[in-house]
């Protein structure tokens, strides 16, 4: 877990959290959506900002990630708790 801030005035509630799983994709999509701009391909990241809002309630996901440097790759999943 790491913690993020956003500063929105009007939309954030000041020192509110959620337990929404989400990942920096996400935060892309979500500034996308929020400046009215599509995307012309489909991204990696989904727009979670109706649940950061407290708009739709936490939903569960499965993420995947990779990291890699030169020959050392990792890779990982997170499901649930």
């Amino acid at each position: 877990r790491t913690a993020m801030l956003m500063r929105w005035p009007g939309v954030f509630r000041p020192g509110s959290a959620t337990e929404q799983v989400s990942l920096m994709f996400d935060v892309t999509a979500a500034i996308l959506a929020a400046a009215g701009v599509k995307p012309d391909r489909k991204l990696d990241g989904e727009n979670l900002l109706p649940v950061w809002t407290g708009k739709q309630p936490v939903k569960p996901r499965t993420v995947f990630w990779r990291y890699r440097r030169g020959d050392n790759t990792r890779k990982a999943v997170r499901h649930g708790e």
